[in-house]
């Protein structure tokens, strides 16, 4: 990373998140330029030396590497609008062409089912017109008198008896073994009558008594299923095309505007004024272990903090009392809030976790904050914690948390011996104020 960008994401922790995108180097450039032309150096060394000096040139610095964020966020924002438009389009137009395809196939589904059936009935129809023929021609020979009109008749009954009979056979007739080797030709020839006699006996129920039971059934099955097909047909139909004119409704309907961001420093200040309030001064205190501390920064942490950014700093008590608040502001957020996740959490718990964190160390603030919410005490606020986070409302964390840290203050015996009643009010303190602030933020 650029040494002037570091010194603007000290500034606006958001653009962290933006320079991680596709723009990330047209962003780094910008914010550097920024940078460099407010501090009127591009030494970071030196910049940062004169916006430490400068409290309305580090102001300055911010509000437009803010106004940057905004607009980086809102051209972000716009480019997902776009791509899941995009997205929309392409899905709607795969859609319509399924619903393309489904049509031509239940369409040529329906074709052939029309087909079928209009076979079916023409035979119908061909074998009703071959009978009514017949009978026809019988009721002519009636009224002439014509002795051939009893042939009907006659044939009739010679093939229902021959059918009879040769049914009767078949029951009762049992035929000599053959000699071995010889050809059993007298079953194949009854077989060969057989099957003459059952077309025969078809032909006279189908002349006497016209279309059979079995084929008006089967006609009536046919229509209603033809009848089925089609409504299934057009519900499917139906129900394709309201999807795709839902996605069409979808894709046009006009995107909701996306508010701007909530600028992080807005909660980040209140919460600091609150901890700087309890923290107090410069103060000495020999029987802090933390020995020499400014505005709750100890010389340890002060040392550390210098040291990330010039190896060979030293750091001793009177650089301590030294301190100016701007420096001991970028260290609360860099070490205590970023790495916390404040701006994460609900609004009262931050301060919570963010008032721990400076008095009895990240960590701890963190493990305090995953036992109240159930899940693993790893020390760091990842994802999992914050899922854990909606299954609580802030107001029960906010107790809950509070009476853990009463805890861990008396798990301290002979700290708590000294310093219980301080913590004791500042908890209590800290305690209402969260409240007050997750009951606002609630409204």
């Amino acid at each position: 990373m650029l040494p002037l960008v570091a010194i603007a994401t000290a500034v606006i922790p958001d653009l962290i998140r933006l320079l991680a995108g596709d723009k990330a180097e047209k962003i780094a450039r910008t914010v550097e330029t920024v940078v460099a032309d407010t501090t009127g150096t591009s030494d970071a060394a030196q910049a940062r030396i004169l916006l430490e000096a400068d409290p309305a040139l580090a102001v300055q610095l911010r509000e437009k590497l803010a106004a940057i964020a905004l607009e980086e966020t809102r051209l972000q924002n716009e480019r997902e609008a776009s791509a899941r438009a995009a997205q929309l389009q392409s899905e709607t137009a795969q859609r319509q062409h399924a619903l393309e395809v489904l049509r031509s196939q239940l369409e040529a589904d329906r074709i052939r089912r029309d087909q079928q059936f209009n076979e079916q009935q023409a035979q119908v129809r061909l074998a009703l017109e071959q009978t009514a023929s017949a009978r026809s021609l019988q009721m002519d020979l009636v009224k002439a008198g014509n002795p051939l009109q009893w042939a009907p008749a006659a044939v009739s009954i010679i093939v229902t008896l021959l059918f009879a009979g040769a049914l009767l056979l078949m029951l009762f007739y049992e035929p000599p073994p053959l000699p071995q080797g010889q050809t059993d030709r007298f079953k194949e020839l009854i077989n060969i009558c057989i099957g003459a006699l059952v077309a025969g006996f078809s032909t006279v129920i189908s002349y006497w008594l016209g279309s059979s039971l079995g084929s008006r059934e089967k006609d009536t099955s046919n229509q209603r299923l033809q009848a089925a097909q089609s409504a299934q047909t057009s519900q499917q139909i139906d129900i394709v095309s309201r999807q795709v004119r839902a996605s069409e409704e979808a894709r046009q309907r006009p995107a909701e505007p996306t508010a701007p961001p909530i600028p992080k420093g807005e909660t980040f200040d209140s919460c600091l004024t609150l901890v700087l309030g309890a923290e107090g001064g410069f103060v000495n205190d020999p029987r802090d272990s933390g020995g020499a501390t400014k505005y709750g920064i100890t010389q340890e942490t002060l040392t550390a903090w210098r040291r990330s950014r010039d190896p060979g700093a030293i750091v001793n008590e009177e650089h301590v009392r030294q301190l100016k608040i701007e420096e001991a502001k970028e260290i609360y957020r860099s070490r205590y809030w970023n790495v916390l996740r404040c701006d994460d959490l609900p609004k009262g718990v931050d301060l919570l976790v963010f008032d721990l964190g400076v008095n009895a160390g990240p960590a701890r603030s963190a493990k305090i904050l995953q036992d109240v919410l159930g899940v693993e005490q790893d020390g760091s606020i990842g994802p999992v914690t914050l899922n854990g986070l909606n299954t609580c409302a802030p107001d029960k964390i906010i107790r809950e948390f509070s009476a853990k840290r009463l805890e861990f203050y008396r798990s301290l015996e002979e700290d708590f011996k000294v310093f219980g009643v301080g913590w004791t009010n500042r908890t209590k303190s800290m305690l209402d104020a969260a409240l007050a602030m997750a009951m606002a933020a609630a409204r």
